[in-house]
């Protein structure tokens, strides 16, 4: 029974506190004159005691029935009074307070509603005079949620009732100023943070060639999925140990063929894709990496068509400039912080300038070329 009574009475106080924060009805000034009326002098006490803080506040007299019998507006006044309506007997509809009636009162303060108790009650009685010379008692009963009521602002109120012109537009974009790609102006995290790439993915080279490979057709179906603006754009294959095995440009096509090398399983160390070996596909545009969703497994002499869309998204950037970080290569330059495979080497016994490294008769034959014999031409 005890449980019963706790659970009716939690039940009660729950939605008396839902209707008052979820359903505030405001009271309206009152408009009208019905030939009878009583006054109410509200005091500077009195008025002082309502903290009115709105321009537009007003007090407001109510029936037992909650019918308005009078209002006045309050903001700036320091001592004023309220006429108070009594029912037209005359007419067969109640317009106003009756004989004796008690008269209730409520703030209506911005968008706050405030049930007000005076010091000394008033019932109606036509043509009399009741002076509130004391403080009243204000009491909270309900309010208008104010704020934002765009549900695309980041500051979207779903409480608020009420837009108050505060609403803020999403600016989506990297919010982390850890990350490479940070937008100081975005004010909606959308997931788009990346960092520098700890591994960059150069183009494959002829060089090395295995001898084994596949095939792999790319239709304008993936092709058209993304878009580049680097000309030297290019899409790269990658084993799943890391290895780059194949690359095509991109730039400026609609469909691609690209030669996956695979191991050569006649030389030493592993040289290009295995058999049954996962190799995923990435784009590299500029200095900036994206993964895609699309993978093949290597088959020696196989062909694979890849037709659905690339999902690609922007994995990681270079951290620029790129250029050769390779300190042996002739066109070396300390400043450049990402390999684009531009470096250029000696070639073997020569310096960068063509000259050679060994050269003791300085005749401009290196001397691991010079030839023994007889060199008098007579």
């Amino acid at each position: 029974m005890k449980n019963a009574l706790f659970y009716s009475l939690f039940v009660s106080i729950f939605c008396v506190s839902f209707q008052v924060s979820a359903q505030c009805e405001f009271p309206e000034t009152y408009e009208g004159n019905t030939g009878s009326n009583m006054t109410v002098m509200l005091t500077s006490t009195l008025i002082n005691s309502l903290e009115i803080t709105d321009e537009n506040a007003y007090l407001v007299a109510l029936s037992q029935d909650g019918l308005v019998v009078g209002s006045k507006d309050l903001f700036g006044l320091t001592q004023t009074s309220l006429a108070i309506w009594g029912n037209d007997t005359n007419t067969s509809e109640t317009d106003g307070a009756a004989a004796n009636e008690v008269i209730s009162f409520q703030l209506v303060n911005g968008t706050e509603l405030f049930d007000v108790t005076f010091a000394t009650s008033v019932s109606f009685v036509s043509n009399g005079l009741s002076a509130q010379t004391n403080a009243a008692t204000v009491v909270f009963k309900c309010g208008i949620v104010a704020g934002c009521t765009d549900e695309t602002a980041i500051n979207f109120n779903d409480l608020a009732s009420l837009d108050d012109g505060s609403c803020i537009a999403a600016i989506p974009g990297c919010t982390d100023s850890e990350f490479v790609n940070f937008n100081p102006q975005a004010n909606q995290d959308d997931g788009s943070c990346v960092g520098y790439c700890e591994a960059w993915y150069l183009e494959f080279e002829g060089s090395q060639w295995t001898g084994a490979n596949m095939q792999v057709a790319f239709s304008d179906g993936f092709m058209n999925s993304f878009s580049v603006t680097d000309e030297n754009a290019y899409l790269v294959a990658v084993t799943e140990a890391n290895l780059v095995v194949g690359s095509a440009k991109i730039f400026g096509v609609s469909s691609v063929q690209m030669t996956i090398y695979g191991d050569d399983v006649s030389g030493e160390g592993i040289d290009g894709a295995q058999e049954n070996e996962e190799v995923s596909f990435f784009i590299v545009d500029g200095t900036d990496m994206y993964s895609t969703t699309e993978n093949v497994v290597y088959l020696t002499n196989s062909t694979s068509l890849v037709t659905s869309e690339s999902n690609a998204s922007l994995l990681c950037v270079a951290n620029g400039p790129l250029g050769c970080t390779n300190i042996d290569a002739c066109n070396y330059d300390a400043s450049f912080n990402t390999e684009d495979g531009s470096c250029e080497f000696a070639a073997d016994l020569y310096d960068c300038d063509e000259v050679c490294l060994n050269d003791s008769d300085s005749d401009g034959i290196c001397d691991e070329l010079e030839v023994a014999g007889c060199t008098n031409p007579v």
